[in-house]
């Protein structure tokens, strides 16, 4: 096809309406369609698109396991040899991607929400996680410069005592899954901290217990934040201040994808979505705590594609 013409050209006759994903047609687009197709009515395909991207088929999910399991580990092999007092957070992003792309990775993170740069995912050291960001997400970034937040800090170096955050949306064949530790650099974080992180490994054995078909997603999103302790209530999901409403999404074709596990969404669970569940708490004057993994919702549960929730380990 190489105009809008061709495509009129095969249609005969032109319908009256037509279907089209809303959320990627820009007006300038809409325009140079309805100049070549002059329908009259115009009706969103969008909900089907998301619902059956939502259920993975064995072929995705075939290609979803691999990502993951890779991903897993690339973080626990390849990770602690790069780590090294003085690196920068954007030296450590570039040695990760170079990594992740010689182990079949496909060199890019999408994301269905606007405006997001993501070449593997959120890199930073300490309090860097929580800087604001249009992110639409629990952490922040710096990145490399205000028109590029992504990927980490030139100015921002490792040293003994850093929480080390490390959120990755990485990809095979064009599936991601989505995964993030959080490691202590050469030393244990004081007492307040191991507790905040294990907490949200709490809070995401409870969600996964519920990733089941027939579950409704905010009934998931209300039960997991009624058993956050009160002392988090302020800092759960994201920096004082600047926090976000879901604990979880789906992932596949983008990062972001359907089911959403917020309040107000009521569509059931199916078996077969794939779903990140990210439990994550933000300490002011230390960083972001938490986990996230990737997980099949399965009659018995969620079953983890990206390995188990880590405790804060020392590396």
């Amino acid at each position: 096809m190489r105009s809008f013409r061709d495509i009129a050209g095969t249609i005969s006759p032109l319908p009256e309406t037509i279907y089209i994903d809303t959320a990627n047609a820009t007006l300038e687009w809409f325009g140079l369609l309805k100049k070549h197709m002059p329908f009259n009515n115009v009706q969103s395909i969008d909900s089907l698109l998301l619902g059956t991207r939502a259920i993975k088929s064995k072929y995705e999910l075939d290609i979803m396991r691999i990502a993951g399991a890779e991903t897993d580990r690339l973080y626990r092999e390849k990770l602690p040899e790069i780590l090294q007092e003085g690196i920068s957070e954007a030296a450590l992003g570039a040695e990760l991607y170079k990594v992740f792309l010689n182990n079949g990775f496909h060199g890019v993170s999408r994301f269905t929400m606007r405006n997001v740069d993501a070449v593997l995912g959120h890199i930073a050291f300490g309090e860097s996680a929580l800087y604001p960001s249009a992110f639409n997400g629990a952490s922040g970034t710096k990145g490399l410069c205000p028109a590029v937040p992504a990927l980490g800090n030139r100015d921002r170096y490792l040293k003994s005592g850093d929480l080390i955050y490390i959120d990755l949306g990485a990809g095979v064949d064009g599936y991601h899954i989505d995964k993030t530790i959080v490691l202590s650099y050469k030393k244990p974080q004081p007492e307040h901290v191991i507790k905040a992180h294990k907490h949200c490994l709490e809070l995401e054995r409870l969600a996964v217990s519920m990733l089941k078909p027939g579950t409704i997603p905010s009934d998931i999103y209300e039960e997991v934040t009624a058993s956050v302790n009160s002392e988090y209530s302020s800092c759960f999901m994201g920096a004082k201040g600047r926090t976000v409403p879901f604990i979880g999404h789906g992932t596949g074709l983008n990062v972001d994808e359907m089911p959403v596990i917020a309040k107000g969404y009521t569509t059931p669970l199916q078996e077969g979505m794939t779903i990140a569940i990210e439990p994550k708490i933000g300490i002011d004057g230390i960083g972001m705590t938490g986990s996230e993994n990737t997980y099949l919702v399965t009659k018995s549960g969620g079953e983890s594609l990206t390995g188990t929730p880590r405790e804060l380990d020392i590396v």
